[in-house]
């Protein structure tokens, strides 16, 4: 099987030869599309297949990549530092074979991953099986659990940012952006837990199933459920201001819609009076309910899975390097390493 960290950790030049929707689906973490298809020449060419066989169909991609293949070695010299690069298509098959084929006609040095994007993708999945020695930071919204790991991260530790990973903050207010699908979201967590000693600690945020659009690894929400539990607490006062600070920018029109997402669960009441107090330009009050509204529902939710926090770290005039120190420090002295 193909060992992933030292494919990385070699810095080649990893080269995705299937359609920019393959692409776009899901990919390896770091690769660049250097599609052999585009998406309709890939649909025809499966149609081809099977309506008239592969030979047909092999003639129809040839016609195709034809007119193409200067093309795809101006390109290669373009992106592959030193003529070197490692090839990928869905399974390791006649496209990812064809490319490297031309590449190394072409005087390239060009590795295949066997197994191609599959193999990938079963060796993804199968990390968030392996035991990991989580520590798991929760708090209402606004306390500054993304901010402490920040800290933790710039202090030497194994983080795995999930909302930076999934482009969302994790609340209907959160998006940051296009989000990716599902499966290349855990194709960019599984990513990082490969660069980590699972031996040492790392810190990770208490999420819900889901992060926006895209959903959580089963089995990684598992581990992180029995893993030791973090509060990091913070006033109402100061996780107001970080929510005004933070969405202050944001159009009324955008966190009016935001609210309405949530109007079913927040009850019509409340979402109207944040409403108002939005169309009057009064944003502390409209952060105050959505806090009271995110309170509740966090709450349930610990309360559900019976989440009893193993230690506390108070958040004060925003100092998360303070935190993220008192975090270690608690680490070294309470868990194994």
């Amino acid at each position: 099987m193909t060992d992933f960290r030292a494919l990385w950790q070699a810095k080649k030049t990893v080269l995705d030869v299937r359609t920019p929707k393959e692409f776009e689906q899901g990919r390896l973490p770091g690769s660049s599309n250097f599609p052999i298809f585009s998406n309709d020449e890939r649909h025809e060419v499966g149609i081809c297949y099977k309506q008239k066989g592969r030979d047909e169909a092999v003639k129809l991609g040839l016609e195709f990549v034809g007119p193409k293949l200067s093309g795809f070695v101006a390109d290669a010299e373009q992106l592959c530092d030193g003529r070197t690069a490692t090839l990928y298509c869905w399974r390791g098959g006649m496209r990812s074979g064809s490319m490297a084929w031309l590449l190394k006609t072409a005087g390239f040095e060009i590795d295949l991953i066997p197994g191609g994007y599959k193999t990938w993708r079963r060796a993804a999945l199968e990390s968030f099986q392996h035991p990991l020695n989580l520590i798991n930071l929760a708090g209402f919204t606004g306390s500054g659990k993304t901010e402490v790991l920040a800290a933790l991260q710039a202090a030497g530790e194994q983080v795995v940012d999930l909302e930076a990973l999934a482009n969302h903050r994790g609340s209907a207010f959160g998006q940051m952006g296009s989000q990716p699908s599902t499966e290349q979201f855990e194709n960019e967590v599984a990513y990082r837990l490969m660069q980590f000693d699972p031996k040492q600690t790392i810190w990770i945020e208490d999420e819900s199933r889901s992060i926006g659009k895209v959903y959580m690894p089963h089995e990684l929400i598992l581990q992180m459920h029995k893993a030791p539990l973090v509060w990091v607490q913070r006033s109402e006062d100061e996780r107001i201001k970080s929510i005004c600070d933070l969405y202050g920018q944001t159009s009324t029109n955008n966190l009016i819609k935001a609210f309405e997402r949530i109007q079913r669960r927040m009850g019509g009441q409340f979402t109207k009076a944040a409403i108002n107090h939005l169309r009057a330009s009064e944003l502390e009050e409209a952060a105050q309910l959505a806090l009271r509204y995110y309170d509740s529902s966090y709450q349930h939710s610990m309360q559900k899975r019976n989440a009893k926090p193993d230690f506390s770290v108070a958040i004060e005039h925003s100092s998360f390097e303070d935190a993220a120190q008192t975090l270690i420090e608690w680490r070294n002295k309470n868990q194994k390493r």
